[in-house]
């Protein structure tokens, strides 16, 4: 399982639609998928991150769904392209893959989606458990936000440290 955690720049991404995200407070959610890349990754698609699936995520999250097609079709491919610019900037190793990051922007949980995972229940709830990861990065922004001079400057230190070991979270 691949894990990581670093703060990400509020650089116009597809279009201003990423950046927008979390503007309400909530998380982020990015989940990228391939949908026709695989046998594997068209189940995962069609019945694992369904409709009802995408819907409940968007409860708790300002939910994103990246989807990056091998043969997208001529009307597809501008969406194609700014998605892969998107895999390209979070450097998605594998589909599906999950990133969490707070409405600031700072990402506490980056993840490959295990092939064990079969259900929509299964998914939120690995989603869910992700999100484990979050308090203290939070807690080392805090600090930053609170901090003067020399102090600070440890605060930015231990900040990064933290988003920079998210596997030992």
């Amino acid at each position: 399982m691949v894990s990581s955690c670093v703060s990400t720049s509020s650089a116009k991404r597809d279009g201003g639609k990423v950046q927008n995200y979390g503007k309400d407070g909530r998380d982020i959610l990015l989940i990228f998928t391939g949908s026709d890349w695989s046998q594997e990754a068209e189940e995962f698609s069609k019945n694992i991150l369904t409709e009802s699936c995408k819907t409940e995520l968007a409860k708790d999250y300002a939910a994103r769904f990246i989807d990056l097609l091998h043969n997208p079709t001529e009307s597809e491919r501008k969406t194609a392209q700014k998605n892969y610019l998107l895999f390209s900037e979070y450097a998605v190793p594998e589909v599906p893959f999950v990133v969490l990051q707070t409405a600031e922007r700072d990402m506490y949980a980056a993840t490959v989606i295990e092939a064990d995972i079969k259900t929509e229940a299964q998914l939120i709830e690995k989603i869910k458990a992700l999100t484990a990861q979050r308090t203290s990065v939070v807690e080392a922004r805090k600090r930053i936000n609170t901090a003067k001079g020399a102090e600070k400057a440890r605060a930015i230190d231990e900040f990064l440290n933290t988003v920079g070991n998210a596997e030992a979270h």
